[in-house]
C-alpha cells in the first residue's frame, strides 16, 4: 500500500469540450491539470499544440463559441500553442479524477476518442476512482500502476536545491561556482556536485513519469 503513478485511459463522454477538437488535423490537446468547484463545474488548464497560427486562431474560436464550454480565457500570444483554461459543467467524469489524485496530466486521443490521464494516487484510492467513473458509464482502462519511490525532497535535500537555484547554481552564466556554494553550505564540492545531481535526477524521473507524452 503506497503512493502509485497511475495511467486511466478514459472514454471522453459525448458532453465534453475535447470533442469538439476531434476534427482538427495535427492538433494535441493537453490537460495539465484540473479543478472541480463547489458548482460542480469543472477548470481545465490546457496547452493546445497546433501545426501553425491559423488553426492555432481555429481552436480558440471553436472553443470560445462551443455550448459545452462555460468560460474560457486563452494566454494571448503569438504561438502557435494555445494555453488557457476551459471551464465546463457538462464533463462529470474529469471531477471525479480532480476529486481523488494529487497530480492530475491528461491527454487527448482523438483517433482513439479518449484521454489517457497521469495521476498520483493512493492504492487503495485507485480501485474506488475506476469504480466512480464506470458509474458515470465510462469506459475506463487501467494502462499502469507503478509504485513511486524517492520521492522525498524534504529537510537537507530540498534545502540545498533551493538554495543552488537562489544563489544562480543553474543559471546561464552560472552566478556562483560549486566550489563558492559548498563554502557557504559547509560541503565539500564533491559532494555538493554528487548531491544535487541525484536529486535533479529525482525530480527528472517523476516529471518524466507525470508529463512525458
Amino acid at each position: 500500500m503506497g503512493l502509485k503513478y497511475v495511467r486511466l485511459a478514459i472514454e471522453v463522454p459525448p458532453t465534453a469540450w475535447l470533442r469538439e477538437l476531434r476534427k482538427m488535423k495535427d492538433v494535441i490537446v493537453k490537460v495539465i491539470d484540473c479543478v472541480q468547484h463547489e458548482d460542480g463545474s469543472v477548470t481545465h488548464l490546457v496547452s493546445v499544440t497546433t501545426p501553425d497560427r491559423q488553426t492555432a486562431h481555429c481552436v480558440k474560436q471553436v472553443l470560445k463559441s462551443s455550448k459545452l464550454v462555460e468560460e474560457v480565457f486563452f494566454i494571448e500570444n503569438a504561438s502557435t500553442n494555445v494555453v488557457g483554461y476551459v471551464k465546463t459543467k457538462r464533463c462529470t467524469l474529469c471531477g471525479v479524477v480532480a476529486n481523488r489524485c494529487f497530480v492530475r496530466r491528461g491527454v487527448y486521443d482523438a483517433q482513439k476518442e479518449r484521454i489517457v490521464w497521469r495521476v498520483l494516487a493512493h492504492d487503495r484510492e485507485i480501485p474506488s476512482l475506476i469504480d466512480a467513473l464506470k458509474m458515470r458509464g465510462a469506459s475506463v482502462e487501467l494502462l499502469e500502476s507503478v509504485e513511486v519511490k524517492d520521492l522525498d525532497f524534504n529537510g537537507s535535500s530540498s534545502h540545498l536545491l533551493l538554495t543552488a537555484l537562489e544563489e544562480g547554481y543553474f543559471d546561464v552564466p552560472r552566478r556562483v561556482s560549486t566550489n563558492e556554494l559548498a563554502r557557504r553550505l559547509g560541503k565539500s564540492p564533491a559532494t555538493l556536485s554528487i548531491t544535487l545531481r541525484r536529486n535533479v535526477k529525482k525530480i527528472l524521473k517523476h516529471y518524466a513519469m507525470l508529463y512525458a507524452s
